[in-house]
């Protein structure tokens, strides 16, 4: 069963990664790896994470671990929106809030958003 989408947006300035399904540590390793191998191609610095289909099951452990290895993954000045806009929002916003956190923290510029076209508009716009 497909797991994730990658693909290149808004006029070659986005990668957009679509999970589908449930979203495990090894199934985000995977598609984090593709859609970096993405921005360096390309030079591309923003991306779009889309969980609107998807549900993370992840420990906090391994959201740590997951986040922890940003800086080493992605490319410098790195932007990540996350969409998610199920009717659990104030559910998934504590376990959003607590990575926004983590990458924060380690230099990436990271907010989750309940609508794809603020999310797309952040990302957009380098000021925020």
């Amino acid at each position: 069963m497909k797991t994730h989408d990658v693909k290149i947006i808004a006029d070659g300035s986005i990668i957009q990664i679509t999970y589908f399904g449930d979203v495990t540590f090894t199934s985000a390793n995977a598609s984090r790896e593709e859609a970096s191998a993405i921005a360096f191609q390309h030079g591309i610095k923003s991306f779009l994470v889309d969980l609107n289909q998807a549900q993370v099951v992840a420990s906090v452990l391994e959201l740590y671990e997951f986040h922890s290895q940003n800086p080493q993954i992605l490319p410098l000045a790195t932007r990540i929106a996350i969409v998610h806009a199920r009717n659990n929002w104030s559910e998934g916003l504590s376990q959003a809030q607590f990575s926004e956190n983590l990458d924060i923290n380690r230099g990436i510029a990271r907010k989750a958003f309940k609508k794809r076209s603020d999310a797309v508009t952040w990302l957009l716009n380098d000021e925020n």
